[in-house]
C-alpha cells in the first residue's frame, strides 16, 4: 500500500513539475514577446525621429536656394544622391530625395487639351474632370455621384479640387497602374517625338507648386492694372507702346495679352515678360518650371511642340534666368511665346521631400511638400506617409543605399 502511495506521489509531483515547466515557459514566451514588441516599438519611434531629421535636413538645404532661380545644376537636387545615399546618426539613419515639384504640370488647374497629351484616354480624362469640378452632371464618359455610389464601397464624387496625386486611385478608371507604372503608352494627342519615352503619370504632375513672381532682381513685378506710362518708359517701352497700353489697360488680364499687341517688337515683349505681371501678387501657382521640367512635361501645354520642348531642355545645362529668355530658343518668337507663357516660370518655391527613417528593421516613408517663403524661410505644407515596401515602385529607389555619410563625424 505504501508502495503505490509512494509511486502516486511520484506522478503527482512529475504532473506538478510538468505544469510547473510549461508555465514558467510560457511565462518566457510571453515575456519574449513583450520584449519584441517594445523593442519594435521603440525602433519605429527612433525611425519617425530619423525622418524628421530628415526633413530638417531638407529644410537646411532650401534655406540656401536661390530664390530667383530654381535648376537641377542647384545643390537641392543632388541631396541624397536620389535616395542612394544613407545619412546616418548612431545606429540609426535615414534616406532623401528632393524634386522641384514644379518641374510638373499641376493637376488641378490642367486644361482638357493639356489632359489629351497625358497617357489617358478620353473616358479617363472626362472622368478625372467630372471628379473635381461641381457641376452635377456627368459628361459623355465621365462619371458623378451615381457611379461611385454603386460601388461595393460607395462614396461621392468630389467635386473640389485634388488634395494629391494618390486621390486619382478613387477616379474611375484610374488604377495603381495607371498612375504609378507604364501599363499604358497612348494618349490622345502625341505626346512628344518617338526617342521620348512615355512617362509615369506620377512623375509628371503634381499637386500645390508654388512659383515666384518677381523680376530678375527678386523684386515685385510692375501691375500692368496700375502703371503708368512713365512707369513703362523706365522699363525701356517706347512710348506709342507704352500709349497703347495705357488705352487698353482693361483688356489686359495675363501677361500673353500683352504680347499679343500687334507688331510688338521683341525688345518689347521681353520686357514685358521679364518685368510686368496683372494683379499684385508675388506668387504663382501652377506654373512649370522651365529649368527642371523634362520635355514630356514640357510637350503637354499647347503650343510647345515636341522639337521646341527639346530645344527648352537642351537650354537648361545654362539654365534661364528669365521666361524672356525663351526668344533666344529657336523656334520661339513673340506670337508662340504669347501661347504658353502663363503656364510658365523661371524659380520654384514648392519641394517635394521623399524621406524614409531608419532604425533597427523599422523604416518609415513619407513624402513632405515644402514651400520657400519670401524671406527664405521654410515650412511644411502637406505630409503624406508612404507605404516603405511600395516606394521602390513608386519612387524608383533601389532597396539598399549605396553610399553612407555619417552625421556629426569628426576627421
Amino acid at each position: 500500500m505504501r508502495r503505490r502511495e509512494r509511486g502516486s506521489v511520484f506522478v503527482l509531483s512529475l504532473l506538478v513539475l510538468t505544469a510547473l515547466v510549461a508555465i514558467v515557459a510560457g511565462l518566457a514566451s510571453t515575456n519574449r514577446s513583450a520584449v519584441r514588441a517594445e523593442t519594435n516599438r521603440m525602433e519605429e519611434r527612433r525611425a519617425r525621429l530619423m525622418l524628421e531629421s530628415g526633413i530638417q535636413r531638407a529644410i537646411a538645404e532650401l534655406q540656401q536656394q536661390d530664390l530667383t532661380r530654381t535648376t537641377a545644376h542647384d545643390p537641392w537636387n543632388s541631396l541624397g544622391d536620389a535616395g542612394a545615399t544613407e545619412f546616418t546618426v548612431g545606429q540609426d539613419g535615414f534616406r532623401i530625395q528632393l524634386l522641384d515639384a514644379s518641374a510638373n504640370a499641376e493637376l488641378n488647374g490642367l486644361t482638357e487639351a493639356q489632359l489629351r497629351h497625358l497617357p489617358l484616354t478620353q473616358a479617363q480624362i472626362d472622368c478625372f474632370l467630372d471628379w473635381k469640378e461641381s457641376a452635377k452632371t456627368p459628361r459623355a464618359q465621365g462619371a458623378k455621384d451615381e457611379y461611385y455610389n454603386r460601388l461595393s464601397k460607395p462614396y461621392n464624387a468630389k467635386l473640389e479640387p485634388f488634395d494629391n496625386v494618390d486621390e486619382l486611385l478613387m477616379v474611375k478608371g484610374f488604377t495603381y497602374g495607371t498612375v504609378y507604372t507604364l501599363d499604358r503608352r497612348e494618349t490622345s494627342v502625341p505626346l512628344a517625338a518617338a526617342s521620348v519615352q512615355m512617362p509615369i503619370l506620377a512623375d509628371i504632375v503634381t499637386v500645390g507648386s508654388v512659383s515666384a513672381d518677381k523680376n530678375i532682381n527678386g523684386k515685385p513685378k510692375l501691375d500692368i492694372g496700375k502703371a503708368t506710362a512713365d512707369d513703362l518708359a523706365q522699363l525701356g517701352i517706347t512710348k506709342d507702346i507704352a500709349d497703347t497700353v495705357m488705352r487698353n489697360k482693361s483688356n489686359y488680364k495675363k501677361v500673353s495679352d500683352l504680347l499679343k499687341i500687334s507688331r510688338l517688337p521683341s525688345t518689347a515683349a521681353r520686357i514685358f515678360a521679364d518685368n510686368v505681371t496683372v494683379g499684385q501678387e508675388t506668387q504663382q501657382t501652377g506654373r512649370i518650371n522651365i529649368n527642371t521640367a523634362t520635355q514630356a512635361v514640357l510637350s503637354t501645354i499647347d503650343g510647345i511642340e515636341p522639337d521646341v520642348a527639346a530645344a527648352i531642355v537642351g537650354r537648361q545645362s545654362s539654365g534661364f534666368r528669365t521666361l524672356g529668355e525663351l526668344l533666344d530658343v529657336p523656334g520661339i518668337d513673340v506670337p508662340k511665346l504669347a501661347k504658353f507663357i502663363d503656364y510658365l516660370c523661371v524659380s520654384s518655391r514648392t519641394f517635394t521631400a521623399r524621406i524614409v527613417g531608419m532604425a533597427g528593421r523599422s523604416r518609415v516613408a513619407a513624402e513632405v511638400q515644402l514651400v520657400i517663403d519670401d524671406d527664405g524661410g521654410v515650412k511644411v505644407t502637406r505630409w503624406r506617409p508612404q507605404d516603405f515596401w511600395t516606394i521602390r515602385d513608386r519612387w524608383g529607389w533601389e532597396k539598399n543605399s549605396t553610399r553612407q555619410v555619417v552625421l556629426g563625424a569628426t576627421s
